[in-house]
């Protein structure tokens, strides 16, 4: 630590009294020594396993400057405290009297998908290749205020960065269909990445549902035709029961 002295002043006159020193204190119980150094006092800043932030050397009765905040990945910072187990925050207004270290306070983010259209409600969100419809997922940060949008970096499908775009509102993010269409036949993770956090989902790309084959619509063509026959013949048998019953009367 860096020492200082305090320079001697000159003898203050007072009508009717003689000056006599200086103390260190009201009571007057011991002299000020000039010649004794004054250690400056220590302000340490515990970043809490965020970014290193540099310690103060502090002369008495002075205060804490208040550094930059920190950062820490996945965490907000949320304040110096003046204990470790973060009961009390610092007042940088506090004039320092002895060695102090200051705790940085995190929470975490905590990243979450609200919604997601464009695919089924299932946990799987199945999204159907020839579809054409949009996949829209909106991401919503727990901590207020939710400024989780300023924080948006890119969305990536299996790791790998794809086009996406992104808009405020919680972070509301779109992705079309000529990319999803390029996707295999599968399950693939969407992961939507912020620069304190993110979060991930899955996403099942399906074939498209079956159309009937050229054999099956023949074979439809033929049971209609069956039904339309029946219909008939028993139309005709009915009728025919009828006459008999109206020539007997």
């Amino acid at each position: 630590r860096r020492e200082r002295m305090f320079i001697c002043p000159a003898g203050r006159a007072r009508s009717g009294t003689a000056f006599v020193s200086w103390y260190q204190s009201a009571t007057f119980a011991k002299a000020f020594d000039f010649e004794a150094p004054i250690k400056a006092l220590a302000g340490s800043l515990e970043a809490s396993g965020g970014s290193a932030v540099a310690a103060q050397s502090i002369t008495r009765g002075e205060k804490v400057m208040r550094p930059a905040d920190p950062t820490k990945s996945g965490n907000a910072f949320d304040g110096w405290y003046q204990d470790a187990t973060f009961a009390k925050a610092f007042d940088f207004e506090t004039p320092i009297t002895a060695d102090v270290t200051l705790y940085a306070k995190w929470t975490p983010n905590d990243y979450t998908l609200t919604t997601i259209t464009g695919t089924t409600s299932d946990a799987n969100h199945v999204w159907y290749k020839d579809s054409n419809v949009n996949v829209v997922l909106t991401v919503k940060l727990a901590t207020e205020p939710d400024n989780s949008f300023a924080h948006y970096v890119r969305t990536e499908i299996d790791g790998t960065p794809v086009a996406a775009t992104a808009r405020e509102g919680s972070t509301v993010v779109t992705l079309a269909p000529a990319d999803l269409q390029r996707l295999s036949v599968g399950a693939h993770t969407v992961s939507i990445v912020f620069d304190n956090g993110r979060v991930d989902t899955r996403l099942t790309v399906r074939q498209p549902s079956k159309t009937p084959s050229t054999g099956d619509q023949s074979n439809a063509a033929l049971y209609l035709a069956a039904l339309t026959v029946s219909v008939l013949g028993l139309a005709a048998l009915t009728a025919e029961n009828k006459k008999r019953r109206t020539a007997k009367h």
